[in-house]
């Protein structure tokens, strides 16, 4: 399911310092996000089935990574994300409750995380 809420890191603009994402399996948070980069620097946490994966710091190509939008972070990190840029895309019946909740970092139910998915996608499609 952590799939479905995820935007791909190489959106122009999306992934920022302190954004939560996804690794493959993985998650880890962006350190370092050079301006015009097509690389982040992340720390990645350790593999939850192997101690030979410990936590580490890498410079990962922004098409291999996920904005993670199960964590509260992530879902703010997005709507500003939007609103930057001031989409054209239509918003979703039910977008200004939900943006009012992403921005008090407050849980989602799964209809309200679609609502927000929709609007997301779609300014995704519009970038």
């Amino acid at each position: 399911m952590k799939d479905q809420h995820t935007l791909p890191g190489d959106l122009p603009g999306l992934l920022r310092r302190g954004a939560p994402v996804m690794l493959m399996h993985r998650v880890g948070v962006v350190v370092e996000d050079p301006l015009g980069c097509t690389s982040v620097l992340v720390v990645v946490e350790a593999g939850e089935d192997d101690e030979s994966e410990p936590a580490a710091m890498s410079c990962i190509s922004l098409s291999r990574l996920a904005l993670d939008l199960t964590d509260p972070t992530g879902r703010l990190h997005a709507v500003v994300w939007r609103d930057e840029r001031a989409s054209k895309a239509p918003k979703p019946p039910g977008w200004a409750p939900v943006v009012y909740r992403v921005r008090r970092l407050l849980p989602l139910t799964d209809s309200e995380m679609a609502v927000l998915m929709t609007g997301l996608r779609a300014a995704a499609e519009a970038t």
